[in-house]
């Protein structure tokens, strides 16, 4: 059996701000703005949600590009492994069982 956990506002790991470097360093590469990313609130959102708002909140012409927005999503996910601390998932709560993996 595979579980896949989704954690879009920290509430299962914390990652010491990997997730906001790593989409503020993508909007700046792919849209020369990332907009008032500083004093924005990312809890319970997607990502997607997120860069839209945010190039919106910028007055970017491309805010609703979709193929712009998951451009931005691509390259996130390109510098947030770059981001995340190799093999450590700071757990907020505890660990999972050793026999659970990431997918």
């Amino acid at each position: 059996m595979r579980l896949i956990l989704f954690d879009i506002d920290g509430t299962l790991l914390w990652t010491a701000g990997a997730g906001r470097r790593a989409i503020h360093r993508a909007l700046l590469d792919e849209m020369g703005t990332a907009g008032p990313i500083d004093g924005y609130r990312f809890d319970g959102k997607t990502d997607p949600q997120i860069v839209r708002e945010l190039l919106e909140l910028a007055g970017h012409p491309d805010a609703r590009s979709e193929d712009r927005v998951t451009a931005v999503c691509r390259r996130y996910v390109e510098l947030l492994t770059v981001e995340l601390p190799n093999d450590k998932g700071l757990s907020r709560h505890h660990r999972a069982p050793q026999r659970a993996r990431a997918v």
